[in-house]
C-alpha cells in the first residue's frame, strides 16, 4: 500500500475502513455482463496564463513534472468521471470548445507514486503546491470529496482511481498547435 494512504487513515482515524467499495472476487475491470455504476461531474475551472501546464503527482518531487508546451490560455474546464469500486477513471481537462477540430497529438506517460496526480500552471506551480510538509494535508482535502477531484485557482488535484502506477495523459491540438484538451485515463 502507498504510503498516502497510511498518513490519510492516521489523519481521519480509519484505519481499517476503506472509502470506496471493492469489487466482488472475481471480478475483472471491464467484465462483460457486469454493470458498473459511472457517474460524471463537472468540478469547475481553472486557469493558465503562463502557457504550460505542469503534471504530476503533487505528493513528489516538483522537479519530476511533466511540462506540456503552447498550452491555450484562459479558463480551463474539469470533467471528472469515477466508476463504482474502481473511483476515479477519466479527467478531462478542456479549453474552449472540444467538439471538434482536435487532433490527438502524443500521449505522455505520468508515473505516480502516491496514487494523487495534478496538472497546475507552470508559473503557478510552487504557490499551489504548498510547502512540502503541508502538502500531504492540502491535497487530501482537495481530492476528498465525492467526485475525488477538486479545482484549485491555476490547477487541479485528483484521486488516481487504483493507486500508484504510469498512466497514459493524451494531449489533445486544435489547428494552430495549440494544446486545448488533455485527457488523464487511470
Amino acid at each position: 500500500m502507498c504510503w498516502t494512504y497510511w498518513i490519510a487513515c492516521a489523519i481521519r482515524g480509519t484505519r481499517n475502513r476503506r472509502r470506496l467499495n471493492r469489487p466482488p472476487v472475481g471480478m475483472v475491470r471491464g467484465q462483460k455482463g457486469f454493470k458498473v455504476n459511472e457517474q460524471k461531474f463537472d468540478i469547475g475551472t481553472f486557469r493558465v496564463e503562463s502557457g504550460a501546464l505542469a503534471i504530476l503527482d503533487p505528493l513528489c518531487d516538483a522537479g519530476e513534472a511533466i511540462r506540456i508546451e503552447n498550452v491555450r490560455t484562459g479558463e480551463w474546464s474539469v470533467r471528472v468521471n469515477v466508476r463504482e469500486w474502481y473511483g476515479v477513471e477519466k479527467v478531462e481537462m478542456v479549453c474552449g470548445n472540444d467538439e471538434g477540430g482536435l487532433h490527438h497529438t502524443n500521449t505522455l506517460e505520468l508515473i505516480v507514486e502516491t496514487a494523487t496526480a495534478a496538472a497546475i500552471d507552470a508559473d503557478a506551480m510552487m504557490d499551489a503546491l504548498g510547502p512540502e510538509d503541508e502538502r500531504v494535508k492540502r491535497f487530501l482535502a482537495l481530492t476528498g470529496g465525492e467526485a475525488g477531484a477538486s479545482v484549485m485557482e491555476r490547477g487541479m488535484a485528483t484521486h488516481t482511481g487504483e493507486g500508484d502506477g504510469t498512466y497514459p495523459i493524451c494531449v489533445y491540438r486544435d489547428d494552430d498547435g495549440m494544446a486545448c484538451k488533455i485527457v488523464m485515463i487511470f
